[in-house]
C-alpha cells in the first residue's frame, strides 16, 4: 500500500481535486476567511490551495515563502 505521503499521491493530489475545489470547497475555503483580521499564520499549509483565499481577505503581510 502506498503511504500518503508519496511523492506520486502529492503529484496527483491538485489536480484530483480539482473538481471538488471548484463545486465545493471554493465556497467553504471563502467562508473560512470571511471574518479573518489582522496577522495570519497558516501552519500545516499542505499544498497551499488556502493561499489565494487568504490573498483576498489580506491587507498587508509578508511572504514568507520566500
Amino acid at each position: 500500500m502506498t503511504e500518503p505521503s508519496h511523492p506520486i499521491f502529492a503529484r496527483l493530489y491538485d489536480p484530483v481535486m480539482k473538481p471538488a475545489e471548484l463545486s465545493v470547497l471554493a465556497d467553504h475555503r471563502r467562508y473560512l476567511v470571511d471574518e479573518l483580521a489582522g496577522r495570519v499564520l497558516d501552519l500545516g499549509t499542505g499544498t497551499g490551495a488556502m493561499f489565494p483565499y487568504f490573498a483576498e481577505a489580506a491587507t498587508d503581510g509578508d511572504d514568507l515563502t520566500r
